[in-house]
């Protein structure tokens, strides 16, 4: 199904055809589920979830619209280990407190069922919303100074790290040790 801005919607289902998305991304309402990243945006911003609530809601996205039982969910969620059902009720309780009711249907007796209108991801690159780029907390700063009269030591350096699969650099402190390993990388 082709809505006016070209998006093709995954729900409701269409003789039996799931438009599934690409590279594992889901947009929901204000949401969007980035499998791959193992991370979901509310309005671009990342939102606290834990690891298991995420593999939840990533099973529940994937089977959108069907009903998965419980079995199926802790098989997937929990491969090969045993748990109480109990946990997966606490962690559909957490996805609701992050979603809202409406995301997540509980099929009493049977299973879950995700229910929210699934758009695709797969838009032009255009059309995509830049998101910040993730920045390291670090001391180092983010331009290196120029490397001066290092040459040599550059070129031994990188053939070592061609050669070995480690290596270390040592010396006295404030030689450029650092700033010399910046630099190859």
């Amino acid at each position: 199904m082709q809505t006016p801005s070209g998006l093709r919607l995954a729900w409701p289902l269409q003789d039996g055809v799931v438009v599934t998305p690409v590279e594992g991304r889901w947009r929901f309402g204000r949401f969007e589920l980035q499998r791959d990243e193992r991370r979901l945006l509310a309005d671009g911003e990342a939102v606290p979830l834990g690891a298991r609530a995420l593999d939840l809601l990533v099973a529940l996205a994937e089977a959108a619209g069907q009903l998965r039982t419980r079995d199926q969910l802790l098989e997937q969620v929990w491969p090969g280990r045993v748990v109480e059902e109990n946990n997966l009720s606490v962690q559909i309780n957490a996805l609701r407190k992050v979603l809202g009711n409406d995301v997540v249907a509980t099929v009493p007796g049977h299973g879950y069922r995700f229910v929210a209108r699934i758009e695709s991801a797969a838009l032009p690159p255009a059309h995509l919303v830049a998101l910040p780029a993730l920045r390291l907390r670090t001391q180092l700063p983010e331009r290196l100074a120029p490397l001066i009269g290092r040459a040599d030591e550059l070129v031994a350096l990188q053939a070592l790290v061609d050669r070995e699969p480690l290596v270390c650099i040592t010396g006295a402190g404030g030689t450029g040790k650092t700033l010399l390993a910046q630099t190859l990388l």
